[in-house]
């Protein structure tokens, strides 16, 4: 498996406590969950689908399929880095957190 390196950083900047992104091995694809707006992944069920918008819509599909087939999905890991580094120094320490998420789910990172 191989996954762009500079996408997966990104999401790893883009991560909080509340907003993750999935991984899905299947596709490559990164799926963002905002805990906030859908609430948990457990209660996706009690949602109705049908009053969302389209793009709503196929979120919410997408996070009942992270939910009920999870074995397809890496949750991409929140790295809260100390604002007082300088930029470059975020950009290593964001960099050693994707190479070791890459190594620890035996992924080929590429720069593309």
């Amino acid at each position: 498996m191989r996954i762009n390196l500079t996408e997966l950083v990104a999401q790893i900047q883009l991560s909080s406590e509340d907003i993750k992104y999935y991984y899905n091995k299947e596709t490559g694809e990164f799926i963002l969950y905002d805990e906030q707006e859908y609430g948990y992944l457990e209660d996706l069920d009690s949602l109705d689908i049908i009053f969302h918008p389209e793009w709503d819509e196929e979120v919410l599909k997408s996070l009942i399929d992270i939910r009920d087939n999870e074995e397809n999905y890496i949750e991409v890991p929140y790295c809260n880095v100390s604002r007082a580094l300088g930029d470059r120094e975020r950009e290593i320490e964001y960099l050693k957190v994707a190479l070791d998420w890459c190594s620890k789910n035996d992924i080929l990172p590429v720069n593309e």
